[in-house]
C-alpha cells in the first residue's frame, strides 16, 4: 500500500497581490529505489517500477475583486523551486469577483529518493486579497501497479 501524506488549512487570509504560503507538508522520506517494483508482467503491460510523488492540493477560496489565481507548489519553502513536473508558471486559474470557488493544482515529483521531502502550497492572487476559507494538500507515492 502506497504511503499517503495530508494537511488540511482553514480560514487562511490573503492580504495582497504577493504569492504566500497556503499549506506545508510534514517533512517525509519517499525511498522508491529503481526496480522495486519491476517484476516481470504478464505482456503487454510490463511494469516500468516508480514513478514519484503524486501531489495534489484543492482549495475552497473568495477573492473580493476575482481575476487570475495562480498554485504553485514548491520544494522546501516560499523561495524553494516550483517542482519538477510542474509548469514553471504555476497552475493559473479564473476567480470570480466575491464568490467562493474551487481551485484545484498537481502535479508528478518525478524524484525517487526524497529525504525529508518538504512541499508548500503557493497562492498568488492578481485580484488582491480574499481567503482561502478550506483546503487539503496531499502527496502520495506513485508507481504504475500495486
Amino acid at each position: 500500500m502506497p504511503n499517503q501524506h495530508a494537511v488540511s488549512v482553514t480560514a487562511v487570509a490573503i492580504p495582497s497581490t504577493a504569492e504566500i504560503v497556503i499549506a506545508t507538508m510534514t517533512p517525509f522520506s519517499e525511498n522508491q529505489p529503481p526496480g522495486a517494483f519491476s517484476q516481470a508482467l504478464s505482456a503487454p503491460s510490463p511494469n516500468p517500477g516508480p514513478q514519484g510523488v503524486v501531489l495534489d492540493a484543492n482549495l475552497n477560496m473568495n477573492i473580493t475583486a476575482g481575476g487570475l489565481v495562480t498554485m504553485r507548489i514548491r520544494y522546501g519553502s516560499l523561495t524553494g523551486a516550483v517542482i519538477t513536473g510542474m509548469p514553471a508558471g504555476g497552475l493559473i486559474v479564473t476567480a470570480p469577483a466575491a464568490t467562493a470557488f474551487t481551485a484545484s493544482a498537481f502535479a508528478l515529483d518525478p524524484t525517487l529518493v526524497e529525504i525529508n521531502a518538504v512541499y508548500v502550497l503557493t497562492v498568488t492572487s492578481a485580484g488582491g486579497v480574499g481567503n482561502v476559507a478550506y483546503g487539503v494538500f496531499t502527496a502520495q507515492d506513485a508507481t504504475s501497479f500495486e
